[in-house]
């Protein structure tokens, strides 16, 4: 039976007044909760008819915790008839409960608590939480008023205790918690005033046995009533029955026959003629005859899991009594790897229905899936949505909410009330006649293959994995519809061009249906066709678009418009001059723009007639249902607006909202806008896709006519421009009447630092407080149940990818404490060697330095954040040689003196015309700069920024040296003087030629960040670990184990005892010598017994151990090994890697287990581990044995 509660949870503020206690019964009578836990009750006693009568009489139990005078209390009131609860026990801050569900029979800890308001007490209250964890295995359900945050996005303002925030974040991490999302409020407090504080004080964490016994409960909130706390219901919503449909599982590529089935289906003979419709039916076919044939592979798959489990759970314990018979051992064996194989579907499954694309399936269990199944569930679940006159409950009710909504902005609109001038715009149309030729086999295939495999498929069911998997069986009928396609026949390609939506909540506390993001689901023809549009359309996308916009655009960086715009804002400041900046809030931006305008645009800028066509069909054809909880909706018909989730979207909307640049540009010009103030301000606007930001000078005129410009703007092309969401922020207004000057417009007043792109934007140094959501967010990531579900390969991609990517994204615009940086690597190593848990004793076993160092050189290939960041931002220096048309160029950039020297001498500077070399800056004397040639000349000179022609002009350089008082002309300053005039008077400057640099470290002589970096690596020497370990075809477990044995980083006895840990201090194999790394897998007499049976069984004498080269540690006996003459070298080196593997195992079974293998017996376990590697990738090794396999 499916485990289902309902429960309520609220910090009433006090139950000691009658029309409280009457909110609370008419609440309860109001909801279907039978479960329910009070905070401030402000009671000392309770009666049962109280009790009663609070719980609605549907819940006629209680627990009750006191309050102490008028503080606290807490209630905890259930139905007997749903629940039998035992063991009730009452803490200092908690009341706690075994809940038994009686329809289910599942069982687990329920906890209410309620946090102290005195900061004296708060460390307390966390202490007593780590002592409420329950044993192992047991379910656990924590919630109440906890009256404190872990997250800086809980509170509305900056007034945070970092301390203490990240005490309660550890203590969530070692209780191995993860919070049930709030759907509907980001703030469950308020202190009630004009301008309120708001807080989310209010929580449900669960730990990942309830998780994965209440799948699919959600948490939403209930109006406040009474309290300054909102109720928040914990419920399992009840929608209607989903239909099922076909989706395409990836794991039956891997299924013996696959192929075949397809081939059979896809060629039985089709009744229709036009190949769109056949291309349809077939694919219909292939749905229905893919879900027939596999019901017999998934339906009894458990049944043979369970079955095969205790069919060798008997063999193992015959062994363990006598020698198994040959036929058993191979039953044995077969078994395994069926037991294996079924697994590695179901882990499979799990994986493309979680959505995690960075984890290989190896690298973490399925209960790791399982658990972003359920997270990724309740955080896209829909419980309740707010219209107009209320809210939406039910599923009918929500249903007709988001179609009514989405009906209205993606139907067909009315007449323009505005249009473009073309004619001032002055569109200068460019040749893109190749944008027009026909479509050839390779262009489609091209497109296929860089369709994600295990991305969510579109009503068609297929992910991309069936078309790359299948292409010579299908691709036949694929080209017959693109060559309709191409003539322009598409009278019925809405057959191919149907989507679902789905919809994505933008922020925390999504209550309307406007704060969800709609994402399109679409068909996969479609998809091919866009993304086919899209790689013909990219290549011309960096001449067709205005320098101010980032978005999408290869050799363009977001990073751009962030930098141009917190250096604007930052001048703006130090030259006290005043200015607002307005970020714009764009409503709808995709799902609004006019087809009509699109298309005149595209003709106006010389697309040609053709791919104009194309596009027209691609976007009138459409069609899509919006899902509601997976339950598809009534079909849309589109009649404007573009899909997000279509690759070809995001360059046809950065291309429709170009032309705002050049309109603003064109008001200034003719003096409707005033011109920006300063030198170097070239650009008004900054634009990222719909995240724009423009200066406009602070006059009553120039907002209105701004503001208007945006509204007609918005008109002409279909865009909204909510100014009510939008925001303004003054610089240095402080005698300006911004009342007077943004009359009529009303945009919300912010505050610096705002953030913008996903940074903070800040007048000056950034505070702790306002780095906080970052590190939030990492630590999200790095949850302890995260690790603990993960192996140490599966932590190591998670630290390489996305806990290195969110701090390099900061780091790579903003400079921050070198104490931040610190932290940030604590929790990235702390995740990767204690995966739950403190990094405490020896749990740390390569230091951190050597960890992040890139693999040939002895390290994980950890990104070290420092080094990384510092090769990014190179970028910088690079792109203001090479590329002066950014718009940050001539603004101060994020370098520093350290990056500014790595990059003078990573880079080769031939002068041509010296206007772009740095007089001072650049290294233009024999490789080296003059600042550092010259420090002393340097020192004294007042202009440093001149360029080398502007130097050398008239000796210009020299009218810049300036001695101070109480400096004195010396020896030495006259020599470097001396010597600089000598250099400048030697260089010619060829006013025909531009100056020239070179990046010294690829062959291209262009700057990368990978080379950046691994410059900075190039004091450690090289190791052979990548052609040893990495490079060879072995689980990720196994090379991470390889890697820290090949070190001697593992605990064997040596180690232990230098620490002073208790051991036996004998190898546990042979019971004879000292235990270290080296011995056990080369000298320990066990071992050689090993690897003389592997010799015989891989007919390869050269791997006894009586042919082994003298080696003095496991370094050189693996290297010596891997290289053994007349062996396939790729093979050999998973065979040691397997046999090492194994050898570790058994010994940790005799330590840990007090168990131990006879070779023979372990001799048959790598002969097993090496016929499962063999068929699951690794073809040298069943070259090198194939024989065994």
């Amino acid at each position: 039976m499916a485990q289902s509660l309902d429960l309520i949870s609220w910090n009433v503020r006090g139950l000691n007044s009658p029309a409280r206690c009457n909110v609370v019964h008419e609440l309860m009578l109001d909801t279907k909760c039978t479960l329910a836990c009070f905070q401030e009750t402000k009671l000392q006693s309770i009666d049962d008819g109280l009790a009663r009568f609070l719980g609605g009489y549907k819940l006629d139990k209680f627990a009750f915790k006191p309050a102490r005078g008028t503080r606290g209390g807490i209630l905890l009131l259930w139905s007997s008839g749903d629940f039998d609860v035992q063991e009730v026990r009452i803490g200092r801050f908690s009341i706690s409960a075994q809940i038994t569900d009686i329809r289910s029979g599942v069982t687990f800890l329920l906890t209410g608590v309620y946090g102290p308001t005195r900061h004296h007490l708060k460390d307390s209250f966390l202490r007593h939480i780590r002592r409420l964890r329950p044993s192992p295995g047991e379910g656990w359900l924590i919630l109440g008023d906890f009256n404190m945050i872990y997250r800086a996005r809980d509170k509305n303002n900056s007034n945070l205790n970092l301390a203490r925030m990240r005490r309660f974040r550890a203590v969530i991490d070692r209780c191995e918690l993860h919070e049930i999302p709030l759907q509907n409020r980001k703030f469950t407090w308020s202190n009630e005033r004009r301008k309120a504080t708001l807080v989310k004080l209010d929580r449900c964490f669960c730990n990942e046995e309830w998780d994965l016994a209440f799948p699919h409960h959600v948490l939403h909130a209930l109006p406040t009533g009474p309290s300054d706390h909102y109720p928040l219901v914990l419920s399992n919503p009840q929608g209607p029955h989903r239909p099922r449909t076909f989706k395409f599982e990836n794991f039956w590529t891997r299924v013996p026959g696959f192929k075949d089935k397809v081939k059979d289906i896809w060629s039985q003979p089709s009744s229709h003629t036009e190949p769109m419709h056949r291309l349809n039916q077939k694919l219909q076919h292939t749905a229905v005859g893919l879900r027939d044939w596999t019901k017999g592979i998934c339906s009894e798959a458990k049944l043979q899991f369970h079955m095969a489990l205790n069919v060798i759970q008997r063999l193992d314990v015959a062994q363990e009594h006598r020698e198994l018979t040959p036929l058993e051992t191979r039953l044995r064996a077969a078994l395994k790897r069926k037991v294996l194989g079924l697994a590695s579907i179901e882990r499979a499954r799990k994986k493309q229905a979680s959505r995690v694309t960075h984890i290989r399936e190896g690298d973490a269990n399925t209960k790791f899936f399982h658990l972003k199944v359920n997270a990724r569930r309740r955080r896209n679940t829909i419980q309740r949505l707010k219209k107009d006159s209320g809210w939406a409950v039910t599923h009918g009710d929500k249903e007709l909410t988001i179609h009514d909504h989405f009906a209205s902005f993606m139907g067909r609109p009315g007449p323009r009330p505005n249009e473009l001038n073309w004619e001032t715009l002055d569109i200068t149309p460019i040749d893109l006649a190749t944008l027009g030729e026909p479509f050839t086999e390779e262009e489609v295939h091209k497109a296929i293959k860089e369709m994600p495999a295990d991305k969510a498929p579109g009503p068609d069911g297929f992910t991309g994995a069936f078309f790359k998997v299948c292409w010579e069986i299908i691709k036949d009928d694929i080209l017959l519809v693109f060559s309709s396609i191409y003539n322009l026949r598409c009278a019925h390609l809405n057959l191919l061009n149907s989507a679902n939506i789905v919809l994505i909540p933008k922020k925390d506390g999504a209550e309307s249906v406007s704060d969800y993001r709609p994402i399109s689901l679409i068909h996969s023809i479609a998809k091919i066709f866009a993304k086919m549009l899209a790689l013909r359309l990219r290549p011309h996308m960096h001449e067709l678009i205005s320098v101010n916009q980032s978005a999408f655009i290869k050799g363009r960086s977001i990073h751009d418009n962030y930098l141009f715009v917190r250096n604007t804002i930052r001048r703006y400041h130090r030259q006290r001059r005043a200015m607002l900046l307005f970020k714009l809030d764009i409503t709808k931006a995709f799902d609004s723009v006019r087809w009509d305008y699109l298309l005149a645009l595209l003709q106006r800028k010389g697309f040609p007639t053709r791919w104009i066509d194309w596009l027209g069909a691609l976007l009138s054809s459409s069609i899509s249902q919006v899902l509601l909880n997976g339950s598809p909706g009534q079909r849309i018909k589109h009649g404007r607006g573009l899909r997000q989730g279509d690759p070809l979207s995001p360059l046809l909307f950065i291309l429709a909202i170009d032309p705002l640049q050049r309109i603003l540009s064109k008001a200034t010009e003719l003096g409707a806008i005033s011109k920006l103030r300063g030198r170097t301000t070239r650009l008004r606007i900054s634009m990222y896709a719909d995240d724009d930001v423009i200066f406009i000078n602070p006059t009553q005129n120039d907002v209105a006519t701004s503001a208007n410009i945006l509204h007609r703007f918005g008109t002409a092309i279909g865009l909204v421009t909510n100014l009510q969401k939008s925001q303004v922020a003054a610089i240095r207004c402080g005698n300006i009447d911004l009342e007077e000057v943004l009359q009529g417009v009303p945009a919300k007043r912010a505050n610096f630092p705002l953030k913008y792109l996903g940074l903070p934007l800040a007048l000056g140094r950034l505070r702790k407080t306002d780095l906080q959501p970052v590190f939030d967010k990492i630590s999200g990531r790095v949850a302890s149940w995260r690790g603990k579900n993960m192996a140490a390969a599966g932590r190591t991609t998670l630290v390489k990818s996305v806990l290195s990517a969110q701090p390099i994204y900061l780091l790579t615009a903003l400079k921050v404490m070198k104490e931040s940086l610190e932290q940030l690597d604590k929790q990235r190593r702390r995740f990767l060697w204690a995966g739950t848990g403190d990094i405490t004793g020896g749990k740390c076993k390569v230091n951190w330095a050597k960890t992040c160092l890139p693999t040939s050189q002895g390290g994980l290939g950890v990104l070290s954040l420092d080094k990384f960041t510092r090769a990014l931002r190179l970028r910088w220096l690079w792109n203001e040689w090479r590329d002066p048309s950014k718009p940050w160029v001539g603004l101060e950039t994020p370098c520093d003196g350290v990056d500014r020297n790595l990059f003078a001498a990573s880079t080769k500077i031939t002068v041509g015309d010296g206007n772009t070399t740095r007089f001072w800056d650049s290294a233009w004397i024999n490789g080296r700069r003059p600042k550092d040639l010259m420090p002393l000349v340097y020192e004294i000179s007042k202009n440093r920024k001149k360029s080398l022609r502007q130097g050398k002009e008239d000796d210009s350089w020299v009218h810049d040296l300036t001695l101070d008082a109480g400096l004195s002309i010396t020896i030495n300053l006259l020599d470097q003087l001396v010597r600089l005039w000598e250099a400048v008077r030697n260089v010619h400057l060829d006013s025909e030629e531009p100056d020239q640099i070179v990046w010294k470290f690829t062959s291209s002589g262009h700057y990368t960040a990978s080379s950046a970096y691994h410059a900075q690596c190039l004091g450690a020497p090289n190791t052979n670990f990548n052609s040893l370990i990495w490079k060879v075809w072995a689980p990720g477990k196994c090379k991470f184990h390889a890697w820290l044995i090949i070190q001697n980083r593992v605990w064997t006895s040596d180690r232990l005892a230098t620490r002073g840990w208790r051991n036996n201090g004998h190898c546990p194999l042979c019971r004879c010598d000292t235990e270290t790394a080296f011995h056990l897998v080369a000298m320990c007499r066990y071992t050689k017994r090993i690897w003389r049976l592997v010799a015989t069984w891989a007919g390869y004498q050269q791997l006894e151990p009586a042919q082994w080269e003298e080696a003095r540690s496991v370094h050189q006996w693996w290297e010596s090994l891997a290289n053994t003459p007349g062996i396939p070298k790729k093979g050999l080196r998973s065979l040691i890697l397997l046999v090492v593997w194994e050898i570790w195992k058994e010994r940790n079974r005799r330590i840990f287990d007090h168990k131990e293998m006879a070779t023979g017996v372990l001799l048959a376990k790598i002969k097993e581990e090496a016929s499962l590697w063999a068929l699951a990738g690794a073809k040298r090794l069943r070259e090198l044995i194939p024989h065994s396999v």
